[in-house]
């Protein structure tokens, strides 16, 4: 009899731990999806900026597909690989040699200024 009720026991445990599993899943799921969301979101207001901001120089300075297409390899071999990514070295701290985020104007060890941010690292 005492060893039903410790077997009910842990069987009612490890419902209770399932129910919270999968509570704890399904709340990851439902943050990962909103994740996807906005990054979804973002991407296609970045399309829809890069494509106006095409349109305006090929209709208002005369850019060609050509240019576009010579600028774009020119970038994508700017770190040595043709990979359809740009890839800047890290910057360094002149004062204390650290590593700087990208997203940083100052050391965030030192405080010193570091220059050499670029405008589209944000």
């Amino acid at each position: 009899m005492a060893w039903n009720m410790y077997q009910e026991l842990n069987i009612q445990r490890s419902r209770g731990q399932a129910a919270v599993d999968i509570q704890n899943r399904d709340n990851l799921s439902g943050r990962q999806q909103d994740r996807i969301d906005d990054l979804e979101e973002r991407v296609d207001r970045l399309l829809l900026l890069t494509e106006s901001m095409w349109e305006l120089l090929s209709k208002h300075l005369g850019f060609t597909d050509e240019h576009l297409v010579h600028m774009v390899r020119t970038l994508d071999l700017s770190d040595g690989q043709l990979d359809n990514k740009v890839n800047r070295p890290a910057r360094k701290c002149q004062n204390c040699q650290s590593a700087v985020p990208k997203d940083r104007a100052t050391c965030q060890f030192c405080g010193t200024e570091v220059p050499g941010a670029n405008l589209f690292d944000a």
